[in-house]
C-alpha cells in the first residue's frame, strides 16, 4: 500500500508493478527518521535528492553491517526494490552516520511523509489516474507500534489509504489501512489514530454533540459525527460529516445491547478506518431524520454529560458516501478490480479502486451484466440450489462468501466455515429488479487452509450463514472480475443506480 520511492503521489504505481529504482546509497538519519535518496529512477523520469520521512511505523526485518567507516562515494549504484502488496522495501545499500549495511529489508506501515523532492528530468507526468487508487489486501494496520498478529491478524479486507483535512485548509492528515466497504456509506476512522492537530469540528444537534451508533451484522460502531475534507487519490470532497470511531466511552445501552461485539479499536475492526462507498448517498437517511422512524438502537444520538438519547438529524448532517459529493464528474459509482486469486490464496493481493461509472476511458461497463438493486436495501436475488434469495447483496466488505448449501463440507474445527477437499466453485444466478438475470461464480477453498496458515491474508473463503435467504458475495466474489457499484438516483451509464454490475 506504500508507496515509498515515487513522488509526488500522483506518480505512485502503488502495488500494480513491484517498483525498482537505480540511485547511489540512501542514506537514513536515526534521530530524525529520515531517508534521503540521491537519485530516484521510475520509468522514463528521475528525479533527484528525495527526502523522505519514516515516521510513523516501519520494522527492520535484515540487515547486515558490511562496513564500519564512511559511507560509499556516490557513484556506487544500487537498487531498491519495493514489494507494494505487502510494503516490503529491500536497500542493497544503506548507510547510517559511518556504518553502512547491506541487503536492509523494511517492512513499511502507512505511507511515508516526502519532506522534499530536487529537480525531475525526463517524463515526468502522472502513471495513475486522477480517478484511481489502489487496493491491496494484506495483513492489515499496526497497533501500537505492531503489526497485528496471532488472533488480531485480518484477512480478506480490501485497503486503500485516504487523506482527512480540517475543511477549508491545509491541516490534514494521511491514513493507511482504510477498508473499502461497499455495503456501507461514510467515511469513519479509528480516534486512535488521529493526531491531536486534526482539530475537526463537532456536528451539534440543539446545542448538543452528535454520536452514531452505526450496526452491522454482527458489530457495531460508536463515535462522534465530525466534518472534514476527504481526499482520495485525486479526488475531494469538502465539508462533509464523517464519524470518528472509538472516541467516547459512554455507549447508550440501546446502542451496545442490540448490535452484537463491538468493534472501536484497530484490533476488534481489522483497520485504521472505513470508507463506505455502497449503493446509497447517506447512511441512514430518511429514516433517521425522525427518532420516531429509528428502529432499534442504531442511528444518531446527542451526548451531555454523559447521558445519550437518539436524535433525529437532517439529511445534511448525517455521515455520507462520499463519491456523491466528489468535486469531479465521478459521482455516480465505483469499479473494484481484482485479479483472480490462486486457489490456496495469497500472501497478498493488489488491486484498483476507480471513481466513476462511463465518465472516463478506464470506467466504462463495457459488456457488464447491470442489475438494479431494490431501491431501499440495496438486495438483489440469487437463485442457487433451487431457491430465490431475495435478501442476497454484493458486499466488499465482508471477509467470505456467506451462504448455505449441504453439498460443501463444514470446517470441524469452527462448525460454520466450509472446507472442501479440493477448491469447488459456486455457481448461482443473480437477478436484478429491472429484470436482468445471469450466471455468477465463485471459488470456496478449504478454511483450514487459512485458519492454520501465517501466510496467506487473501483467501477463497466461505462461511455458512444463519440467514436462510439470503447469499452475501462478500469479497471473494470480487477477485477475478471487476465490479460496478452504482450510487442511487445517479444516472451511471446505460440506467440510473442504484446497480451492481459485473
Amino acid at each position: 500500500m506504500s508507496c515509498l520511492k515515487v513522488l509526488p503521489a500522483t506518480l505512485c504505481l502503488w502495488g500494480f508493478l513491484a517498483l525498482r529504482v537505480v540511485f547511489a546509497a540512501d542514506t537514513y538519519a536515526p534521530a530524525t527518521q529520515s531517508l534521503f535518496i540521491p537519485s530516484v529512477q521510475v520509468g522514463l523520469a528521475t528525479y533527484a535528492d528525495v527526502q523522505l520521512s519514516l515516521v510513523g511505523g516501519f520494522q527492520v526485518l535484515n540487515a547486515t553491517e558490511v562496513q564500519n567507516a564512511a559511507p560509499p562515494p556516490s557513484s556506487v549504484a544500487t537498487t531498491d526494490v519495493y514489494d507494494a502488496a505487502d510494503g516490503l522495501l529491500t536497500i542493497p545499500l544503506v548507510s547510517v552516520g559511518s556504518v553502512t549495511y547491506q541487503n536492509v529489508e523494511i517492512r513499511l506501515a502507512g505511507r511515508p511523509k516526502v519532506l522534499s523532492v530536487g529537480g525531475c528530468t525526463g517524463r515526468c507526468t502522472s502513471a495513475t489516474p486522477a480517478n484511481a487508487v489502489p487496493l491491496v489486501v494484506d495483513f492489515g494496520p499496526m497497533y501500537r507500534g505492531q503489526f497485528l498478529t496471532g488472533n488480531s491478524a485480518v484477512n480478506n479486507i480490501a485497503y486503500t489509504n485516504i487523506t482527512l483535512c480540517i475543511p477549508g485548509t491545509e491541516t490534514c492528515q494521511n491514513f493507511d489501512h482504510i477498508q473499502v466497504d461497499t455495503g456501507s456509506s461514510g467515511v469513519r476512522v479509528m480516534s486512535s489514530v488521529l493526531m491531536p492537530g486534526l482539530n475537526l469540528q463537532p456536528v451539534t444537534s440543539g446545542g448538543q454533540q452528535v454520536f452514531e451508533c452505526l450496526q452491522y451484522v454482527s458489530s457495531y460502531n460508536w463515535g462522534s459525527v465530525r466534518m472534514a475534507d476527504v481526499k482520495i487519490g485525486g479526488e475531494i470532497v469538502r465539508n462533509i460529516p464523517i464519524q470518528i470511531i472509538g472516541d467516547s466511552t459512554t455507549i447508550p445501552l440501546t446502542c451496545s445491547s442490540s448490535g452484537g461485539a463491538p468493534t472501536n479499536d484497530i484490533p476488534s475492526f481489522g483497520a485504521n478506518g472505513i470508507i463506505g462507498i455502497g449503493n446509497f448517498v447517506y447512511d441512514c437517511g430518511m429514516t433517521c431524520t425522525q427518532v420516531s422512524t429509528i428502529s432499534g438502537g442504531g442511528g444518531y444520538y446527542t451526548c451531555v454529560a454523559g447521558l445519550c438519547q437518539q436524535a433525529g438529524l437532517p439529511l445534511n448532517q448525517q455521515v455520507v458516501n462520499p463519491v456523491a459529493f466528489f468535486t469531479s464528474q465521478d459521482t455516480d459509482g465505483t469499479v473494484i478490480t481484482f485479479p483472480a486469486l490462486p486457489p490456496d490464496g495469497a500472501a497478498s493481493l493488489a488491486g484498483s479502486l476507480t471513481f466513476g461509472i462511463d465518465t472516463a476511458s478506464n470506467n466504462g461497463l463495457g459488456s457488464a451484466f447491470i442489475f438494479s438493486v431494490d431501491p431501499s436495501s440495496g438486495y438483489l436475488t440469487t437463485y442457487y440450489e433451487g431457491q430465490y434469495l431475495s435478501y442476497s447483496f454484493t458486499d466488499s466488505g465482508s471477509s467470505a462468501l456467506f451462504f448455505n448449501t449441504s453439498n460443501i463440507a463444514i470446517c470441524a474445527s469452527d462448525g460454520t466455515s466450509y472446507c472442501p477437499a479440493q477448491p469447488v466453485t459456486v455457481q448461482a444466478t443473480n437477478m436484478g429488479q429491472n429484470g436482468v438475470s445471469g450466471p455468477v461464480s465463485s471459488t470456496v477453498a478449504n478454511a483450514d487452509i487459512l485458519y492454520g496458515s501465517t501466510t496467506l491474508s487473501a483467501f477463497n473463503l466461505g462461511i455458512s450463514t444463519t440467514s436462510g435467504n439470503s447469499f452475501d458475495w462478500g469479497l471473494p466474489f470480487f477477485f477475478g472480475r471487476s465490479v460496478f457499484t452504482a450510487i442511487e438516483g445517479r444516472q451511471a451509464g446505460p440506467i440510473a443506480g442504484p446497480y451492481v454490475a459485473y
